[in-house]
């Protein structure tokens, strides 16, 4: 442990989450010489994933105060979190706490994304199981019919024309935006939209395609913005990228989800790689930066040693000035809602993840992503749902197990 100081570090990197992490991976490939350090006992810091009792542990961790320890003018990014459990989970199926993993980042990934160009450069994906997200639906709370509250949202010509949530008359209209969507950026298509790229793209759809709510509702849902508010130009490249990575890994899916807890998983493989390559770990470990003399820089970390470096990385550690508010739950259900995971194209693999967005009345949509036991997070028989509302702050963040 002495030795650690006596020499300065190419790089120290203060905390392992998924870009710190990558970066790590990515740096000691190079031979540089680097001492990656995290605050908590646990990999993943904000992508963290965690057991039931490291969910207890956690949640007393953040609960109530919003203010960042030693300065109460910034805000934490984790604020009011709490746990419950059913007095009767026992009773109905709820097994020991490490047969869970509750993801605090279960980000999917599209499989036309920059993050898994990387992921297969670094050849880290080796060492990453992926499984398939399969259907994104669309929640209709006026349907009448139970069964029909549910509608699978048609993304391609042959789901257009199967779909019977869509009147025959729209359908036209429908495919003509996906045809113009996924070759929106040929010389043609730009100038449709070129001088438009601000405007919102609920009123781009009415105005340029004559698509009413009803068929801008499963439309919007594919951009996965929380506010509602998507522009044009936003718009249009994430449904590309939703229509593009369609069928490039497999037929049935355009994205991908870590087994055994998501953004964590990723990170755990890169710090384990870093380790191989010659990066030094050290968890439950806080560093505090001495004034810099010339180009180096000091820490003095909180097992008493004292290191050098010529450069420093941390992590984000405050929200923004003006970050809005994300209330996230995370509960497990005593139901594997095999409904959710069927393979509804030839030949592909079953989904472990389906993705549900509840449009409402306002401009702030709620998504829900539903994990089967398949990711790993939760014994058969049962599954994981994960609801993200962008809303005013409520009195608690429920992390349900």
């Amino acid at each position: 442990m002495e030795s650690l100081g006596e020499e300065p570090w190419d790089v120290v990197i203060c905390g392992t989450g998924l870009q710190q992490s990558l970066l790590a991976l990515a740096l000691s490939r190079s031979k540089k010489r680097i001492l990656h350090l995290d605050p908590n006992d646990y990999y993943g810091e904000h992508e963290a994933a965690f057991s039931l009792q490291e969910a207890d542990i956690w949640a007393a961790t953040y609960a109530g105060s919003s203010a960042v320890e030693g300065n109460s003018g910034k805000q934490a990014i984790f604020k009011n979190a709490t746990t419950w459990k059913h007095p009767e989970a026992s009773d109905h199926g709820l097994s020991f706490p490490r047969a869970y993993s509750l993801a605090l980042a279960p980000q999917i990934i599209h499989t036309r994304s920059k993050l898994l160009d990387q992921l297969v450069s670094s050849r880290a994906y080796k060492q990453v199981e992926f499984l398939a997200v399969g259907s994104f639906f669309v929640y209709d709370a006026e349907a009448s019919d139970t069964r029909s509250k549910l509608t699978r949202i048609p993304s391609s010509r042959e789901d257009v024309f199967s779909t019977q949530a869509v009147p025959t008359r729209s359908k036209r209209s429908l495919m003509k935006f996906l045809k113009f969507v996924i070759d929106f950026e040929s010389d043609e298509h730009k100038l449709v939209w070129e001088g438009k790229e601000q405007r919102l793209l609920s009123e781009f759809l009415a105005s340029e395609f004559k698509l009413d709510e009803n068929l801008q509702k499963y439309i919007l849902a594919l951009t996965l913005t929380l506010d509602g508010r998507v522009t044009v130009a936003d718009g249009l490249a994430r449904i590309n990228r939703h229509l593009a990575s369609t069928g490039l890994f497999g037929p049935g899916f355009c994205a991908v989800y870590p087994k055994w807890g998501g953004s964590s998983e990723i990170a755990q493989v890169a710090c384990r790689a870093g380790a191989v390559g010659g990066g030094i770990y050290m968890l439950d470990t806080k560093a505090d930066i001495n004034h810099p003399e010339g180009d180096e820089i000091t820490l003095s970390l909180s097992n008493g040693l004292s290191v050098r470096t010529t450069n420093l990385v941390t992590s984000q550690s405050e929200a923004g000035p003006n970050a809005p508010t994300i209330t996230r739950l995370v509960a497990v259900v005593s139901s594997p809602l095999k409904s959710l995971f069927e393979v509804t194209v030839e030949g592909a693999p079953t989904p472990a993840v389906a993705v549900i967005a509840f449009p409402g009345h306002s401009d702030s949509p709620i998504y829900a992503l539903v994990h089967s036991s398949e990711t790993g997070e939760c014994p058969a028989g049962q599954s994981e749902y994960y609801h993200l509302p962008l809303l005013p702050p409520p009195p608690s963040f429920l992390l349900v197990s």
